[in-house]
């Protein structure tokens, strides 16, 4: 393996990026890069009780802003064909997003 081969191979390998732990310590989010074709947005207890929960599945990339006071939503930021949209997603029960502003 050369070294072009090299770093495009560590390039793509998934990174972590944005992870916050919610004020009241029971959820983590974060964006996922290389998992998938865009990045996309997670959240897993931090009690270990669930595997991570995918939040988006676009074909844009999802990036994870942060929580709502009340920690029970997340806010999601997503680059739609070079526009920046910002969306609200339940962290807890849903994965509807509901655009506030584009």
């Amino acid at each position: 393996m050369d070294s072009k081969q090299y770093l495009d191979a560590l390039l793509k390998l998934p990174q972590l990026t944005g992870a916050t732990v919610s004020r009241d310590g029971k959820w983590a989010a974060w964006t996922w890069m290389n998992t998938a074709p865009t990045f996309e947005v997670y959240v897993a207890p931090t009690d270990g009780s669930q595997p991570p929960i995918l939040m988006t599945n676009t074909d844009q990339n999802a990036m994870f802003a942060g929580f709502t006071r009340d920690n029970r939503s997340i806010l999601v930021t997503q680059d739609k064909d070079g526009t920046r949209n910002c969306s609200l997603s339940s962290a807890m029960h849903s994965t509807t997003l509901i655009t506030l502003f584009s």
